[in-house]
């Protein structure tokens, strides 16, 4: 089930400021969902929700889960009957 993701930042500004553009850039590229720093911004995505996109969430999953069959339990119990042989 997917449902919108927001990341609440509140010193995203200040990291940026700071020249830490490698912190910035590096989390940037890692979460799929808007940034906000704010109540105020978040208020304002949550009544856009309906809009949201869900590519990046996608994509994220897709290469960081890509392995996650759902047959993880089949594997470990297959795993430890074959202890019993």
């Amino acid at each position: 089930m997917e449902k919108p993701v927001y990341f609440t930042v509140s010193d995203y500004e200040e990291i940026i400021k700071s020249n830490n553009m490698d912190v910035a850039n590096e989390f940037e590229s890692y979460i799929f969902g808007p940034i906000v720093t704010t109540a105020h911004d978040l208020a304002d995505q949550l009544k856009q929700s309906d809009s949201y996109d869900y590519s990046a969430m996608r994509r994220f999953r897709e290469e960081m889960f890509a392995g996650c069959d759902g047959k993880s339990i089949d594997r470990v119990l297959e795993y430890l009957n074959m202890d019993e042989k």
